[in-house]
């Protein structure tokens, strides 16, 4: 058991750089899109490009989420540090208990909602560049997913120490 608890930890960490990856490659993406529309708009020569504005709406989206993924599995997201440390002590399970139940509750609703979300995004096409949408829209149920998977790791944390 204690094999396999290691091969999960390592596999995540495996997820989570390609990841961080991903979003490196997004956030320059959304960048160069955004300035190719800025520029366009002042610099005669330079022609402004209709595909830009899709691509800084996909890179976006999906740079929210994947940010979302990675806040999750370093437990800063959706985690507000508002009770006092004394407090926090005493009432640390408590605290625990309710941070996984709405973490997981989120996750849910983003796999169980985003799934219908996907079929509609899978029926409909972009205006300029004519790619599916569900390329964007797959984003919400795989955020959810993403989210479960860190989570079990952390309870796998919780559950070693």
């Amino acid at each position: 058991m204690k094999e396999l608890k290691q091969e999960y930890f390592k596999m995540m960490k495996y997820v989570a750089k390609g990841l961080e990856l991903l979003l490196t490659i997004l956030m320059i993406t959304l960048l160069v899109s955004v300035a190719l529309q800025i520029i366009g708009r002042y610099v005669p020569f330079i022609p402004r490009f209709l595909w830009t504005l899709e691509v800084s709406n996909f890179s976006l989206i999906w740079a929210i989420l994947i940010g979302a993924m990675l806040a999750t599995k370093e437990r800063t997201h959706f985690f507000v540090d508002l009770i006092p440390e004394a407090v926090e002590k005493k009432i640390g399970l408590f605290l625990e208990i309710i941070y996984f139940a709405a973490m997981f509750t989120a996750a849910l609703v983003f796999i169980i909602y985003g799934v219908p979300f996907l079929r509609s995004g899978l029926a409909q096409k972009s205006q300029f560049t004519g790619l599916n949408l569900g390329f964007i829209h797959v984003s919400v149920p795989v955020a959810g997913f993403v989210w479960i998977m860190f989570l079990i790791e952390q309870l796998l944390h919780k559950h070693g120490e």
